[in-house]
């Protein structure tokens, strides 16, 4: 008897220290929760685009029937991926999902998460938006140049002239040995997926129309004017693939300078059957090369994008670009 009472006491005893030890575990397993405040607003600020809006115009937009936005508009870029809705269930979604359904909370407020979650989580959570921060501010650098070449020259200055790769490829060392067929050139630096433009030439008052003022006895015309710009013109978006390996470029380039001094037009004004006087519209003669594509190209190359001749069998204008990430 005495011996079937220690066998008891040592099954009571087993078990007791079995049950202890179970205990011990799932406290240990216990997540420790604590709360963190998450300041996002460089998640959320839009990013602003600038189209090419000015009111110096190119020729081609002289004579537009569309209505021109103010000279200082700027349009925003919603960066939609990172607004405060999605974001918050971006992380509840890619951080520990199953965590997020009891026991743990994540609220918006303004630009700020305030999120309740245990230690290995937030680390989670902050490496995560860091993550995010650095693809939403990738700066990058344009670099454009417009080259007036012969089909000699260009084969030259290609990287491999066997080679039939779409973007052609510049050779960076004969390029920089190019001076005088450089008719222009341009550098600068945006955000990644941002609209920019960058333009250079001259500027020149034309008369586009005329309005009639009357007074007492007498009518006259004012002249309606505007601003042409003579010169290059480019309007770019550039936006980084996600390995930072290529780059997709919206490009608007437009060519343009006077044919010839800029003629004058006299129309005849008349008031009650008699000629009162006459006033000038300018009559515009000029080049234009223009075009508006979409593709990829490499990172750290420069690549053909375009050309462009005035006519059959002239010597091509052609646009190179050179798209690099800034570190």
């Amino acid at each position: 008897m005495k011996k079937t009472y220690k066998i008891l006491g040592l099954s009571f005893l087993i078990i007791f220290v079995l049950l202890g030890h179970a205990k011990s575990q799932e406290k240990g397993n216990e997540r420790k929760i604590e709360t963190r405040v998450y300041d996002v607003s460089n998640l959320l600020r839009k990013t602003k685009n600038y189209p090419y809006n000015s009111d110096v115009l190119p020729p081609t937009r002289l004579h537009s029937t569309t209505i021109e936005k103010d000279s200082d508009s700027i349009e925003e870029h919603d960066d939609s991926i990172f607004a405060i809705e999605k974001l918050r269930d971006l992380i509840t979604e890619s951080i520990d999902p199953e965590s997020w359904i009891t026991g743990t909370i994540i609220e918006a407020t303004g630009n700020v998460l305030v999120i309740s979650q245990s230690t290995e989580n937030h680390e989670r959570i902050a490496d995560l938006l860091i993550k995010l921060g650095e693809v939403k501010s990738r700066v990058i650098s344009i670099n454009a140049k417009w080259l007036l070449l012969n089909k000699d020259k260009f084969d030259k200055i290609l990287a491999n002239s066997k080679n039939n790769n779409v973007p052609q490829r510049i050779d960076s060392k004969a390029l920089e040995a190019l001076k005088e067929e450089i008719v222009y050139q341009a550098n600068i630096h945006c955000l990644d997926g941002q609209t920019v433009n960058i333009s250079s030439g001259q500027g020149q008052t034309v008369v586009t129309g005329l309005e009639p003022v009357v007074a007492n006895n007498a009518v006259a015309m004012a002249p309606e004017t505007k601003m042409v710009q003579w010169g290059a013109i480019l309007e770019i978006t550039t936006s980084l693939s996600t390995d930072g390996k290529e780059a997709k470029v919206d490009v608007n380039n437009i060519i343009s300078n006077p044919n010839q001094p800029i003629a004058k037009i006299k129309p005849p004004v008349e008031a009650a059957g008699k000629a009162v006087g006459e006033e000038t519209l300018s009559h515009l003669d000029f080049n234009i090369y223009q075009f508006q594509t979409s593709l990829k190209i490499p990172l750290n190359k420069t690549v053909v994008i375009g050309a462009m001749s005035l006519i059959e069998g002239g010597t091509p204008l052609y646009l190179v670009l050179e798209v690099t990430k800034s570190e």
